[in-house]
């Protein structure tokens, strides 16, 4: 993936043809990389799998592929900047942190559908995530979290944190090492967090199955 995205141009697509490992990315620009019915993605021990530090009105799309942290990986996918990030059709595996971090610093839309996170079996990290939605300084996030499947999270299935607001549906979340849905807000803080949970499934989580935590955390069920 990295050698074909510097030979891509911003909104172009990297389309895979054949089986494979490609190899931890870091995307810059607008891009779409897919496959074509093939089992592609990358092995990530000890990285991070894809990390998304792009400018402002950038898309990212990423579809179709399988992410693997082989127990020592980071973040499976890492989004620091950028207008949007669109995953359909993807597995993240064996990550020790988060299966994705959205934690954007600016105004940014996260869209995910048909994905599976499975965090890395007994990894017991606290406040790690299968999916975290954690903007960071004064930005935000909106989201839309369909027919997705998050399991063995270390400590939250999904986290929802300050300044994200979104939908989680027709979705299942199981097996979290301590809630399975957490929307929170630091004592100090007034920055709403809000999700609105619809058709979701949250099983067997060792703590709570939803914790809404702080006078700007809001959900609706």
């Amino acid at each position: 993936f990295a050698g074909a995205i510097s030979k891509t141009a911003a909104g172009g697509v990297i389309s895979v043809l054949d089986p494979g490992g490609y190899g931890a990315v870091t995307i810059t620009k607008s891009i779409t990389i897919e496959t074509d019915g093939q089992l592609a993605g990358a092995l990530a021990a000890g990285t991070n799998g894809i990390i998304v530090n792009a400018a402002a009105g950038d898309v990212v799309t990423l579809r179709g592929i399988r992410l693997h942290g082989f127990g020592t990986g980071l973040n499976g996918v890492r989004f620091l900047a950028g207008k949007a990030l669109v995953m359909e059709d993807v597995t993240i595996e064996s990550f020790g942190e988060n299966g994705v971090l959205f934690a954007p610093s600016a105004a940014s839309t996260l869209t995910m559908r048909r994905v599976l996170v499975r965090s890395a079996p007994n990894v017991a990290v606290n406040n790690h995530a299968g999916i975290a939605i954690r903007p960071t300084g004064t930005g935000s996030a909106s989201f839309l979290i369909d027919d997705v499947t998050v399991s063995d999270a270390a400590a939250f299935g999904i986290d929802v944190g300050p300044g994200a607001d979104g939908t989680i549906r027709d979705s299942e979340v199981h097996s979290s090492g301590k809630s399975g849905v957490i929307v929170a807000i630091p004592p100090a803080g007034t920055t709403v967090a809000s999700v609105l949970l619809d058709g979701v499934h949250i099983v067997d989580s060792a703590e709570n199955g939803i914790l809404v935590d702080g006078a700007f955390a809001r959900a609706r069920i």
